[in-house]
């Protein structure tokens, strides 16, 4: 851009605030105390197949240098990292970008987006979050906000962000930033890219077709596995109630013709009374008294090639009588924690749980023994719908573990339909533990 520094670096002070009912939406205001929008390129070269540019950043009581490296990764994609160096940079906490783009130049992507399918003139924030109920639209908005600890949303919350996109003029940039970052698309003639942290890495992809960038892209970011036949031979219907309940919805089911892929009985572990109305016990175990006969359901429906789908999330309740997973976890370590070393206990209308932190590869490997023993064996469950990883509180203390098993990724629909065996007393419960 003309006459528009191309980076740029300042000092911010971030107030964030979170809300909702669950606890899980976020509010961040940013201010600003120095900016450094003033840039110099001093030098220029080539290192090998690296190019590698310095210069200065400068503004009222604001100074740096910087290093600017672009580095070809493929034949269609070009990585480049932006990062501060030298004395005055120890307080710089934002990093700036900034490049041309047109007043017809159409943004899609950014992870899952479920107001807007054009971002081009909107702010798009990528951190995950609870998406709210309401999400800006008038009167429902408003009684989720009143009534819900303000968990109404708005058009940009979402459980599932990307840093990333494409436009109608076949451009595609994504970063490789895990920090909060938000894509200013509001100017008609450019782009602001603004990262709450140090280094900026940034990957420019190119391609023919939309499809080419995609493509590009998930050489990256990894690709979902084919659904499973089975997916396509009727509808997935989810009911909840009870065994009788169930058994009463799929014969209304039968008489309608309706034919059936699966069932997802997202209350298997039972339910409680709450404010608003009822919620599930977060232990994620079969309530046998709430669902007896649940392996005669599930063997009947496996024998019709009608799959059993449940539920899971991230949380363990640390109520009275059900409790145990909560309290092992707590015992080994598995638990986000607050400064002190305690558990974190995040809000859920009058109750509290704790959250398994994915961030420890043994307390992975724990949660996957849970999924093995209870989800799998106990249940015979064929797959289920893995939630709820947004309501991670940003003052939350997690061990450094280095990378992530990627267990947070849902195993919605990957496993076959196999009939669970035939007697009830057949199926263990073994209790795992991994130190």
């Amino acid at each position: 851009m003309p006459g528009l520094a191309f980076v740029g670096a300042a000092q911010g002070a971030e107030e964030i605030r979170e809300f909702g009912v669950p606890e899980g939406s976020f509010a961040i205001q940013d201010r600003i105390v120095k900016q450094c929008d003033n840039q110099i390129l001093d030098s220029a070269m080539l290192d090998g197949t690296q190019l590698v540019l310095h210069g200065t950043l400068s503004g009222q009581n604001c100074h740096a240098g910087y290093h600017f490296v672009l580095t070809p990764s493929s034949a269609n994609q070009l990585h480049f990292t932006f990062q501060l160096d030298g004395p005055g940079t120890q307080d710089l906490n934002r990093l700036y970008l900034h490049y041309a783009s047109s007043a017809d130049e159409r943004f899609f992507g950014f992870g899952e987006q479920l107001t807007y399918f054009d971002q081009k003139d909107h702010v798009i924030p990528i951190l995950v979050q609870e998406h709210g109920v309401g999400r800006g639209l008038p009167v429902v908005t408003q009684i989720a906000n009143l009534t819900q600890n303000e968990g109404g949303g708005d058009p940009y919350a979402t459980e599932a962000p990307a840093p990333q996109y494409i436009t109608t003029r076949l451009r595609s940039l994504f970063l490789e930033n895990k920090e909060y970052s938000v894509f200013d698309l509001r100017y008609a003639d450019r782009v602001e890219i603004k990262l709450f942290g140090s280094v900026l890495t940034v990957r420019i992809v190119y391609g023919k077709t939309p499809l080419d960038l995609i493509e590009e892209y998930t050489l990256y970011s990894g690709r979902m596995r084919p659904l499973p036949d089975w997916i396509h031979q009727g509808v997935i219907v989810g009911l909840q109630g009870g065994t009788d309940e169930v058994q009463n919805k799929i014969a209304e089911l039968d008489k309608a013709g309706v034919p059936l892929a699966a069932l997802w009985i997202q209350d298997w572990s039972g339910r409680r009374v709450t404010s608003v109305g009822s919620q599930l016990w977060w232990n994620w175990r079969l309530d046998d008294s709430y669902y007896p006969g649940w392996a005669d359901l599930v063997a009947g429906l496996a024998r019709r090639n009608v799959c059993t789908m449940i539920y899971l999330s991230t949380f363990l309740v640390n109520a009275p009588g059900h409790d145990a997973q909560f309290r092992e976890a707590e015992k080994f370590g598995y638990l986000v924690k607050q400064a002190d070393g305690t558990p974190y206990l995040i809000r859920n209308t009058h109750f509290s749980a704790g959250m398994v932190d994915l961030s420890n590869p043994h307390a992975c490997e724990w949660l996957k023994a849970i999924i093995k023993d209870e989800l799998i064996g106990y249940a015979g469950a064929s797959g289920w719908m893995a939630d709820f990883g947004e309501g991670a509180p940003f003052q939350f203390v997690a061990l450094r573990w280095g990378k992530s098993s990627g267990l947070a990724q849902s195993l919605f629909g990957t496993m076959g339909c196999d009939p669970p065996p035939s007697h009830r007393r057949s199926w263990s419960r073994r209790r795992y533990r991994f130190l």
